[in-house]
């Protein structure tokens, strides 16, 4: 009977704390799906605007943004976890690679009473350990408080991440205090750079040619994995290397499948006729559109096949 949380938008993850809210024995939660946020939109099929293509109505410029999409979806329809931790927890990690290491911003949170110490151990491996060691040490976090600490580790030599060799490595973070294991987590990813110079793109330090198409049926079977892989095979085959999340963007299932097949992403949001020239969404409607895609480009920052 208590409001735990809500949330707005249908791709961004989001998470709600229980805490104080659960019982022993059985307990109940309940989540409401609400479809319209803008209802009786006037005039709502009446083309305003062409983009490219694609004629945008009323309805497209005046409710929440959620890509190509007919018919108003709505419903849970990615993958939900109850995470049950101890008071000190990993709250996230951003992953930085390197040629040669890769810098950890780590964020733990203490929701225990009182102040505490911990020690963060970092293994990476795949079918060797690259890295075994404690790389972070924190001599105190105030009761309530969350704290993000970076560190570094370098001088390694992994195997590099691209299209042609998706190396793909596990990066376990283990967040000990007093002596026990409090959490652990563990992000596969990988080790490459990509960046833009000179007029030219450079992906691990050496210029880059993006060889690609887009269209991908992502949006049709968003979590089917065995479909993923099929189109990325088909892809490579076709000596296309990297494609567009034209107005869907993808999620967890299609990232990992780019990840292990080795297929560059440019990662796009859900509003491919924002700026077009004679209309534009209202303020709110703009603000939402980015506190979504914002928390889109956080939830993916860690696999490295999304180069851009």
């Amino acid at each position: 009977g208590k409001l735990a949380g809500k949330h707005i938008g249908m791709f961004g993850e989001f998470l709600v704390d229980g805490k104080g809210l659960f019982r022993a024995g059985k307990n109940l939660v309940t989540v409401k799906v609400v479809r319209d946020y803008v209802k009786d939109i006037k005039d709502a099929g009446k083309v305003v605007d062409v983009a490219v293509s694609v004629e945008v109505t009323n309805k497209m410029l005046k409710d929440l943004a959620h890509g190509f999409y007919g018919d108003d979806p709505a419903g849970i329809w990615q993958p939900v976890s109850l995470l049950i931790t101890e008071p000190l927890a990993i709250k996230d990690v951003f992953i930085q690679p390197g040629l040669t290491g890769a810098g950890f911003d780590i964020t733990v949170k203490n929701a225990s009473a009182k102040d505490q110490t911990f020690t963060v151990a970092t293994r990476i491996g795949n079918n060797k350990t690259l890295y075994n060691g404690k790389a972070l040490q924190c001599s105190g976090i105030k009761a309530g408080a969350e704290k993000t600490l970076h560190y570094e580790v370098d001088h390694r030599q992994p195997l590099l991440w691209s299209p042609q060799t998706p190396n793909l490595y596990r990066f376990n973070f283990a967040l000990e205090s007093n002596g026990h294991i409090t959490d652990s987590t563990t992000i596969t990813s990988g080790f490459r750079t990509f960046e833009a110079k000179d007029g030219f793109f450079y992906l691990n330090g050496r210029r880059y040619w993006l060889r690609g198409g887009n269209q991908t049926p992502f949006a049709l079977a968003p979590n089917d994995t065995q479909l993923a892989e099929k189109f990325y095979d088909l892809m490579k085959a076709g000596n296309m290397e990297v494609t567009r999340t034209h107005t869907s963007p993808y999620n967890e299932c299609w990232v990992d499948a780019a990840d292990r097949k080795g297929v560059g992403i440019s990662f796009e949001g859900t509003w491919p006729w924002l700026m077009i020239n004679s209309s534009m969404p209202e303020e709110q409607l703009i603000k939402m559109w980015a506190d979504e895609f914002i928390d889109l480009l956080k939830k993916y920052r860690n696999h490295p096949s999304i180069l851009f």
